[in-house]
């Protein structure tokens, strides 16, 4: 998942072209756990190690972070009958139920508007932080606009191999991987700075965490063997230092 020249998100890997070959490899389990011949699309995105400045983060200051090998994969499939339904491999660490299944309708509001995080998350209590961010990226992204083509349902499978290490945005990289499959199901680009804005918002009002967009751009933009410069004013990336061998 890097920055394309034309500065939109490149679409995942389809699974049933392009098996993604990872260690551990989570596909086969996305792809079991999306039953159904409709498409169904596939994106890793990974942690991040914070290296240098990520105080900054907060105040929109310049960070340096590595990307690291494990990473959240998480893959999509259109439903029709207008749910949300989230499958999430089981963590020892986490609680929450390992799947939930939700009417879409249930995240707008009496004025017909969609759900923010601080309404929307008491809705996703029961099934713990991963299903809520999972959720709430995909209601948070409908908030701005985009994904109406999705509104018909969705299932989603998440798994991830950063749920027991800390301080690595597991969340960030979870929110990530949900936005860019979903936008290539729905056959949308998001820009990446506001792809992370979205990432960003999801930790900070769905989740109450405190964080800046690094972790987000990391797992938007991150790849092997760089040491990345992340501008958090303006969500950008400003360049990479190859690491090497």
């Amino acid at each position: 998942m890097k920055l394309e020249e034309n500065r939109t998100l490149r679409a995942p890997r389809h699974v049933s072209v392009a098996p993604i070959n990872v260690e551990p490899d989570f596909s086969g389990w996305i792809v079991r756990n999306l039953p159904g011949d409709d498409e169904k699309y596939l994106a890793l995105a990974p942690g991040r190690l914070d290296v240098l400045g990520g105080i900054a983060e907060y105040t929109g200051g310049l960070v340096l972070a590595v990307p690291l090998a494990e990473h959240a994969c998480v893959g999509v499939q259109r439903r029709t009958d207008g749910l949300l339904h989230i499958t999430r491999h089981h963590s020892a660490s986490e609680n929450g139920a390992a799947s939930c299944e939700i009417q879409l309708t249930r995240f707008r509001g009496a004025d017909g508007n969609r759900l923010s995080g601080p309404e929307g998350k008491e809705i996703l209590r029961p099934y713990g932080d991963m299903v809520t961010c999972c959720a709430g990226t995909i209601i948070e992204a409908m908030r701005t606009g985009a994904f109406a083509t999705l509104s018909g349902g969705l299932s989603l499978a998440v798994a991830s191999d950063l749920d027991d290490m800390p301080g690595v945005s597991p969340f960030a990289a979870a929110s990530s991987a949900v936005l860019v499959c979903a936008a290539a199901l729905a056959q949308e680009c998001i820009e990446p700075n506001v792809a992370a804005l979205i990432s960003q918002t999801v930790e900070n009002d769905w989740l109450g965490v405190a964080v800046g967009p690094s972790g987000a751009l990391c797992g938007l933009l991150g790849e092997a063997h760089v040491l990345m410069q992340l501008r958090c004013d303006s969500r950008t990336l400003g360049g990479v230092i190859r690491i090497p061998d």
